[in-house]
């Protein structure tokens, strides 16, 4: 699996590119909410051991994963050590998210953690705000899951012969072209009918209404391209 332009990482172009303030601590006392974020932990943790997750240029794992819950949304942090399993405790809860300002308010148990580098696209597919690219769509998701896999090569036309939306440029990462690439891709490609989104250069997005249906979809319609 290769690593596109776009996912490269260096001093001058670290992962989280747009501002990121903590204001606290999660509100995570919901037995239900860790639960899914457990499951959500360990689907990330799948992805890895079948190697759609690789070790980016910081020496730290690709890909991230979210949840919407009843409180707001909940995200991966950016970048983790390999082989390790993220627990409820180690996602970050997102406060909010200007797309203006490129800035975001979050929420992390840790003080050193911050949001997913996709966060903007996160937000994006759950919550519909900003853009009119999910004005369309019969509802919105639950979950996005995000693999470094069928971006490019045979993968990537794997994926065309799936039916799955494909950008039609690679782009630099957490980055607001990054972003609207992809709501251009939700414009004309409605979820729930589409549920895979490939970014040209980086890998697959999964939209689903739980964790148990990204998993499903996953194995069934994924994992048999790799």
């Amino acid at each position: 699996m290769s690593i596109g332009k776009g996912e490269v990482i260096s001093k001058d172009l670290p992962r989280v590119k747009f501002g990121a303030t903590r204001v606290g601590k999660p509100r995570l006392n919901d037995t239900s909410l860790i639960s899914q974020l457990q499951e959500l932990g360990a689907l990330q943790h799948h992805l890895e051991e079948i190697g759609v997750v690789p070790i980016l240029d910081d020496g730290l794992v690709g890909g991230n994963c979210s949840l919407k819950s009843q409180t707001g949304v909940f995200v991966s942090p950016s970048g983790k050590e390999p082989l390790m399993e993220l627990q409820g405790r180690d996602f970050v809860e997102i406060e909010n998210f200007d797309r203006t300002g490129w800035c975001c308010e979050f929420r992390s148990f840790c003080e050193t953690r911050k949001p997913t580098s996709d966060l903007p696209l996160h937000v994006a597919a759950l919550l519909g705000q900003g853009s009119e690219s999910t004005s369309c769509w019969l509802r919105l998701p639950n979950v996005v899951v995000h693999g470094h896999a069928l971006a490019d090569g045979e993968g990537l036309d794997a994926a065309k012969r799936s039916g799955f939306p494909i950008s039609d440029r690679e782009t630099l990462f957490s980055t607001p072209d990054d972003l609207v690439e992809l709501e251009n891709l939700f414009e004309h490609h409605p979820y729930p009918a589409n549920q895979c989104f490939i970014r040209r250069g980086h890998g697959f997005l999964v939209l689903a209404d739980s964790v148990k249906d990204a998993s499903d979809f996953i194995s069934h319609k994924v994992e048999p391209l790799l």
